[in-house]
């Protein structure tokens, strides 16, 4: 991928590269079955529960899931040895 520095002409042939290489990287990092159930760093959404909707992230050895306001702060973390969570304040 090319790389864009100041002051270079932005051309439509470059931002089809670019539009091209995010679609890679997003094919290749989230995905979704047929049900909508979205995966970020798997290709299987699991749901053996049967959830109307599944978020499912997988990480080699640790994930952080965040959600955030201007004033709440709420994290779920998992590591290969326990997970943890951070209170809303």
């Amino acid at each position: 991928m090319e790389r864009v520095k100041p002051g270079d002409l932005i051309t439509s042939d470059l931002l089809n590269k670019i539009e091209v290489e995010i679609e890679n990287l997003l094919q290749n990092t989230v995905k979704y079955d047929n049900y909508w159930n979205v995966g970020i760093g798997t290709t299987s959404p699991e749901n053996g529960e049967g959830w109307s909707k599944v978020l499912d992230i997988l990480g080699d050895q640790h994930s952080k899931l965040s959600l955030r306001t201007s004033n709440i702060d709420a994290r779920v973390l998992v590591h290969n040895i326990g997970w943890w969570s951070a209170p809303a304040e």
